[in-house]
């Protein structure tokens, strides 16, 4: 039922069932469905709790999607963690683009293409809009012959 609130866009009640949901052997899907609800709701700070409740259960760790929770933070106007950002990855390109305020790859325009749906946009994006993957965005290259 989660799912289909989730599919409705009524993520209130999505986050309802959730809580409702005691059973230890459904705990890991409910924490992604929670994560999932998070970032399309733009809940970094929700987000990062939940990433590290995820990765406390799993013994497994998340940093690309944390780097991204951090890089949304940052540019929503949260400076404070910057330092933190700088300490996870200070080479993962959109940190560097991030830090460095020069040219910004998600500005331009152009043919991009996520690597995951194969779904074609006319600007860049960190996370597709479709499939909801980070990092899978690239610009088409063509070629010549």
């Amino acid at each position: 039922m989660t799912k289909d609130y989730i599919c409705a866009g009524l993520f209130d009640k999505a986050f309802q069932a959730l809580e409702l949901i005691e059973s230890e052997k459904y705990y890991l899907q409910t924490l992604e469905l929670k994560l999932k609800i998070n970032q399309r709701l733009k809940q970094w700070e929700r987000a990062l709790e939940t990433l590290k409740d995820l990765e406390s259960y799993c013994g497994e760790e998340y940093e690309n999607l944390r780097i991204h929770f951090f890089c949304e933070l940052i540019e929503n106007g949260a400076t404070e963690y910057k330092k933190k950002l700088k300490e996870k990855n200070p080479d993962h390109k959109r940190v560097k683009e991030l830090l460095s305020n020069k040219n910004k790859i998600s500005l331009e325009c152009g043919d991009f293409i996520c690597n995951c749906c194969a779904a074609k946009f006319d600007y860049f994006f960190w996370k597709c809009p479709l499939c909801e993957t980070w990092d899978s965005c690239e610009r088409l290259s063509y070629d010549k012959n």
